[in-house]
């Protein structure tokens, strides 16, 4: 005689319940319950899934994700794994911190697991995101900005890309974007990146002269303003002509958000022969 009854329908991979993301980079909960769950027929990983009792979720990413976070992991343990088979690839191995999975294919369908160690029963709970980066999110395609011309932005569901420190921004879990600006006056000029805020809390500036993090504030440091302390104004004297800049908009998670930026150059009062 068989019976499963109290046996959960996600107790399989195949039965996994698909989590239909509502709205791409904004967390949405997720609550299951393992009571009553088998452990699986193959092991590998950290967590002992065939000790414990595992209940399976899927998400299918959109077209133009590159990962998925994980927040306020409560009551188990959660792996996320690349396909649904009789022994499936771990793409993240066990974990029960926040966390941040990049590199996934857009598209694709991944399965989570999730169980509680030593073979407990009830509730887990997980917050989940799609991370679908901005298109500047890459150093590589930096957004182009004009002399004067305010450019909304967002670094919300940027990824840290950086590769070098700024500010002290967590370049692990911290949301990175970045910008280009070239100075088109013909003689030196006073220059001034403004920063405002939309919904974004709390920023840095990276500016570089290149795409490897060479520091332009280290021999120009500017007469007013903070990187490390933006949204703000930060004002330049004497650029030189021709002078071309990256300018990263970094922030710690939770911080990130929408803004405005403008780059403005007044060579007023400068001297012809200066």
């Amino acid at each position: 005689t068989e019976d499963n009854s109290g046996v959960p329908a996600n107790d399989l991979c195949d039965g996994a319940i698909d989590i239909v993301i509502v709205t791409d980079c904004i967390f949405q909960a997720v609550s299951t319950d393992n009571t009553g769950a088998c452990p699986e027929a193959f092991t590998g990983g950290a967590c002992n899934l065939d000790q414990d009792r595992i209940v399976w979720h899927s998400v299918t990413l959109p077209a133009n994700a590159t990962g998925l976070e994980f927040a306020n992991i409560t009551g188990g343990y959660v792996m996320l794994f690349t396909e649904c088979t009789l022994a499936p690839t771990i793409q993240e191995d066990c974990f029960t911190a926040d966390m941040q999975i990049l590199s996934l294919t857009g598209g694709s369908t991944y399965y989570i697991a999730t169980g509680i160690a030593g073979g407990g029963e009830g509730t887990i709970d997980f917050d989940i995101k799609t991370i679908t980066p901005p298109a500047n999110d890459l150093c590589a395609d930096a957004e182009a900005l004009s002399d004067g011309s305010a450019t909304a932005g967002t670094n919300s569901c940027a990824t840290a890309e950086a590769t070098t420190g700024i500010c002290g921004v967590d370049m692990t879990t911290g949301h990175v974007v970045y910008y280009t600006y070239d100075v088109v006056s013909t003689t030196n000029t006073d220059l001034t990146i403004s920063l405002v805020g939309g919904t974004l809390t709390g920023a840095s500036l990276g500016v570089w002269t290149d795409c490897g993090g060479t520091d332009y504030l280290t021999q120009n440091p500017p007469t007013t303003g903070d990187a490390c302390a933006m949204p703000g104004d930060l004002e330049f004297e004497c650029v030189a002509p021709g002078t071309q800049l990256v300018i990263a908009v970094a922030s710690d998670d939770t911080e990130e958000g929408d803004f405005t930026i403008t780059v403005t150059e007044d060579n007023t009062g400068v001297p012809a022969n200066d």
